[in-house]
């Protein structure tokens, strides 16, 4: 079979979504693709990154037909719900797109977008993407070119790509200074349910704890780098986290319940202090150290290339 895609450098890519995620990509990407387009459903956001040529983006269009036109690659970098209304007016219009194009998606959840992407016209191409990264702040001008360096960036087979699009694929991904890693998609909104969407909702949590207490000025005035470094999350984009609640909702009421009972366990470890629950306690804390050692050296995540590609 002949390939279907051109090289990365080779590709015109379309950036839908010039938020915290979209706008970083395309400054991270910048001398390495062909021709670049983004766009926003914001009419500020999009004169701001007119306003700023210098930012990777070599046109922004007014209209998503306009920015979708001849794109080999389209990347949709908006919030998850978002994402799937793309992809049904992608189903809507896509006789207009270049046969052979291939869509990715920067989605904090999988399963629903992978699902949606099934029912693309059978001339696009799809792949399910979401970067393991951030940051607290969002928006155009908190982009930075350097976000996705050294992160892992997980990939998801939709049942809608061939080998040169899933080559294609990672070598975006590395191409940003990101490592690809191939997960199923469901598989995927049951672990980061755990390691992220459960952090995130602990973190508001703690604050609304001490934002409704009688005493809020005074456990304010008291809290230091613990509550500070624990309620970081709780500052991230609320659009975004809403939708991630939204679409991976049971995932999380299974994590928050599997969070109870070790919280449960470790409270009657340290009352009964006994030489097992000390044992499970020091083990405990010596993960949490390996692994945050671990994470302080990481320069690239363990290679789980895709079969085929």
């Amino acid at each position: 079979m002949a390939n279907l895609t051109k090289p990365l450098d080779e590709s015109a890519f379309s950036i839908i979504g010039l938020g915290l995620m979209g706008a970083s990509l395309a400054m991270a990407l910048r001398d390495k693709v062909c021709a670049l387009c983004g766009f926003d459903s914001d009419p500020v956001t999009r004169a701001l990154a007119a306003a700023t040529p210098d930012q990777g983006i070599d046109r922004v269009a007014d209209t998503l037909p306009d920015a979708l036109l001849d794109a080999d690659v389209i990347v949709l970098a908006t919030p998850a719900r978002t994402i799937l209304s793309l992809l049904a007016e992608l189903h809507e219009i896509g006789a207009s797109l270049k046969p052979g194009a291939l869509i990715i998606d920067l989605g904090s959840t999988k399963s629903e977008i992978v699902a949606a992407m099934r029912s693309l016209p059978p001339h696009l191409y799809a792949i399910g993407g979401h970067p393991m990264c951030g940051k607290e702040t969002s928006g155009f001008s908190a982009a930075d070119p350097t976000l996705y360096a050294g992160c892992t960036f997980v990939l998801c087979d939709a049942g809608r790509s061939q080998p040169d699009h899933n080559t294609l694929a990672e070598s975006l991904v590395r191409a940003v200074g990101g490592n690809p890693y191939w997960l199923d998609a469901t598989l995927h909104d049951q672990y980061v349910a755990i390691i992220s969407h459960l952090p995130y909702l602990l973190s508001m949590g703690l604050v609304a704890q001490v934002a409704n207490d009688a005493s809020r000025d005074t456990l304010f005035a008291l809290a230091a780098t613990g509550f500070r470094d624990t309620t970081r999350l709780a500052g991230s984009d609320l659009a975004m986290m809403g939708d991630v609640m939204a679409t991976n909702t049971d995932a999380i009421w299974r994590a928050l319940a599997g969070l109870q009972e070790q919280l449960t366990a470790l409270l009657a470890a340290f009352v009964n202090d006994a030489p097992p629950d000390r044992a499970w306690l020091s083990a405990t804390r010596e993960e949490r150290r390996a692994w945050g050692e671990a994470f302080a050296k990481r320069k690239e995540n363990p290679q789980n290339p895709k079969q085929g590609s």
